[in-house]
């Protein structure tokens, strides 16, 4: 008989697994306080902040709040510990069978009125080749999450490859995919899945924010250069700007 937790039979047929109460309320207090934080960092609402993702509060009301902190592990130490922590790091270590490292990471804040993201895999959207075999996100819930906040929803039994032309980042049509699966969570929830399984969320109909840490993690034997990615991709944001827009860009 298999000694291997459930969870991770799970994750190796599915595509993904839900690990309940990684964290515990104090931690996730911890975690709510220091979004705030974040949230009110100088130039954090910049439209010109290559860091962020600004939007509008909602339809009634041209308030603009900060959707998305990539990367945030490098402003928050709090972050950066759990990004490192076994609690985290063990399961995820299990389901890629090898070490694991941190590649990339992000906070993302949903506040009311805020877009969901369309179905895709993220394997999709690495610019230059896809991500080493077996690399997957985590997903660590601050608030609770269900389909009125816009809760993560995921594909079961679609994450053996990639479903777009390579080298060709796009969204996938959710008619030619079975139906995903919303996965409600509470603080502290932890979601681990490939980076090959499609999802999607919807926005964010409510009144209170969904937020949640997403930190990316590779095979430590693929030997990736994070600092190298992180530069990479700020070129890239850059090159898709204006020329105007490119003069006044920073990243703070």
């Amino acid at each position: 008989m298999s000694d291997e937790p459930t969870w991770l039979e799970g994750y190796r047929d599915q595509g993904f697994a839900h690990l309940p109460a990684v964290i515990d309320a104090e931690e996730v207090d911890e975690l709510s306080r220091e979004c705030t934080r974040l949230s009110e960092l100088p130039g954090v609402l910049d439209p010109d902040n290559l860091r962020t993702r600004v939007t509008a509060a909602g339809a009634q009301t041209v308030e603009r709040t900060v959707d998305r902190i990539d990367p945030v592990t490098d402003l928050s130490p709090i972050m950066a510990r759990l990004a490192e922590d076994a609690r985290i790091t063990a399961p995820v270590a299990a389901a890629v069978d090898a070490p694991v490292v941190l590649f990339k990471d992000k906070l993302i804040l949903k506040p009311p009125g805020a877009d969901g993201y369309a179905m895709h895999q993220d394997a999709a959207y690495w610019a230059d080749r896809l991500p080493p075999p077996g690399s997957l996100a985590a997903m660590l819930a601050i608030d609770a999450s269900g389909p009125e906040n816009g809760a993560l929803q995921l594909v079961p039994g679609a994450h053996h490859r990639l479903l777009t032309p390579e080298g060709e980042p796009t969204d996938l049509d959710p008619a030619d995919l079975p139906e995903p699966v919303t996965i409600s969570l509470d603080p502290g929830d932890l979601v681990v899945f490939s980076l090959l399984t499609p999802h999607r969320s919807g926005s964010n109909r409510s009144t209170t924010s969904r937020r949640a840490l997403f930190f990316t993690y590779f095979p430590a034997a693929a030997g990736e250069d994070r600092a190298a990615y992180y530069e990479a991709a700020q070129r890239r944001l850059i090159a898709q700007l204006t020329p105007e827009r490119r003069d006044r860009a920073v990243f703070r």
